[in-house]
């Protein structure tokens, strides 16, 4: 409010974009008053919670994760509940790896602020678990390591990208078999992608090449999945015709493989937590303005 009592422009634009939320029909209209409202000078509604309202708004999955992460970042941590729940909402289903695949480069950079803040909280777990399905292995897997924090430790998509890095490492420095015997201890999920990719390199490492297929099946297919079991027929093809020369390769092909591995989405990992707060398309609920 204004010091005369009525409402400013910023609030009188979400007041209306929320009012036309009702009607399907003039969602896009919302959404441009919204953004209208963001460009108004004034602290009420504050950032986060645009955000939040453009998040619930969008039709496309991406746009909203966007909304939902600009939200988070703004907010207070006393705050970011809200936009933390509906963002591990939309993570919570078998196009996870893709959803976070297709954030911008300013997202990104949120992402890896939050998960450097000093204290731990909803916020930077979100932030680890999109750098773990954008394939970012390498920023989250020394916080897993050094965190005494339970909900890091514990949290299946982290321990997940902590498993196949340390696996995949093993693999670079030729030890294949300590990397399958480090799989093998890991409770990770069943046809997870990228546990069934370092798996099969493994295999290839030691010659195994019917057992770097089996390692493969039921799985999505993933840039890294598509791209062992090609290197595997070709290995295959190549003994089937007498042209191997040799024991297990380590060829340039091979190395640029494992280097590709460690950087790819790592594939599907669900998150446990749904969101209480709706999104339209996925659930219902609204932020108060």
């Amino acid at each position: 409010m204004t010091m005369n009592g009525k409402a400013s422009t910023r609030e009188a634009r979400v007041q209306l974009a929320l009012a036309m939320t009702d009607d399907p029909s003039r969602r896009g209209e919302a959404e441009a008053e919204l953004r209208r409202a963001l460009s108004e000078p004034g602290g009420e509604p504050p950032d986060w919670r645009l955000h939040f309202h453009l998040g619930e708004l969008a039709s496309d999955r991406a746009a909203a994760l966007s909304e939902f992460l600009a939200a988070v970042v703004a907010a207070p941590t006393a705050d970011a509940g809200g936009p933390v729940d509906a963002a591990l909402a939309l993570l919570d289903g078998p196009d996870a790896a893709n959803l976070a695949s297709r954030l911008d480069a300013q997202d990104v950079r949120r992402l890896r602020g939050l998960v450097n803040r000093e204290d731990s909280d909803p916020a930077k777990l979100l932030a680890a678990h999109i750098l773990v399905l954008r394939g970012e292995a390498d920023i989250v897997a020394p916080l897993v390591s050094a965190s005494a924090d339970s909900p890091i430790r514990d949290d299946p998509a982290l321990r997940t990208a902590n498993a196949v890095s340390r696996a995949l490492e093993l693999v670079a420095q030729g030890d294949d078999q300590a990397a399958l015997g480090l799989l093998a201890e890991q409770d990770l999920p069943p046809h997870e992608p990228a546990a069934a990719a370092v798996r099969a390199l493994a295999l290839y490492g030691l010659g195994d090449l019917e057992e770097a297929l089996q390692a493969l099946i039921d799985t999505v297919p993933t840039f890294d999945i598509a791209a062992v079991r090609a290197l595997v027929w070709l290995r295959r093809a190549a003994a089937s015709t007498g042209n191997e020369r040799g024991g297990p390769h380590r060829s340039v092909a091979w190395r640029g493989l494992v280097v590709a591995c460690a950087g790819r989405p790592r594939g599907h990992a669900q998150h446990r937590k749904r969101a209480e707060t709706a999104h339209p398309g996925h659930s219902s609920a609204r932020h108060p303005a």
